[in-house]
């Protein structure tokens, strides 16, 4: 039963967010003023400010939470890929995503490596300034 009621929590989460939000929101009056007073206070303030700070994941938050960033990480290199034509500049090979690199046309106007982008917005503002090239084609252009 637990993972049939997992699997409809991920399949309906945004639609049961909504309605938590709409329920809160017709229903300010029957939530406990005395909880809203009590998390308005500094002390409590402070008490859940030390409580994040010296919080602690368990290994398997940590790998489930490394494993979503590099899904998050391919996805978002996957849509710039494809964004930028999904074919080397230089070469004209069409390949797997992973083979791609993004070379910036001018290094001075460089903000950040796509890489270490974490967010889509990050990317957007940066793919203007590269070209796609094959890992083969970027290691030529960059030689000594």
């Amino acid at each position: 039963m637990d993972q049939k009621r997992k699997a409809y929590r991920d399949k309906h989460r945004e639609q049961i967010n909504a309605q938590k939000r709409a329920w809160n929101a017709a229903n300010k009056d029957k939530i406990s003023v005395a909880r809203r007073k009590r998390e308005s206070t500094p002390e409590y303030k402070a008490k859940r400010a030390e409580q994040r700070r010296n919080y602690t994941a368990t290994e398997d938050q940590k790998i489930r939470w490394t494993e979503n960033s590099r899904r998050s990480a391919r996805n978002r290199k996957i849509k710039a890929v494809e964004l930028l034509g999904g074919v080397c500049t230089i070469c004209g090979l069409k390949d797997d995503p992973v083979v791609y690199d993004f070379h910036h046309r001018d290094p001075a106007e460089k903000d950040l490596a796509i890489s270490k982008a974490k967010t889509w917005a990050a990317i957007e503002m940066e793919l203007p300034k590269c070209v796609l090239v094959c890992a083969n084609c970027h290691r030529k252009v960059h030689k000594v």
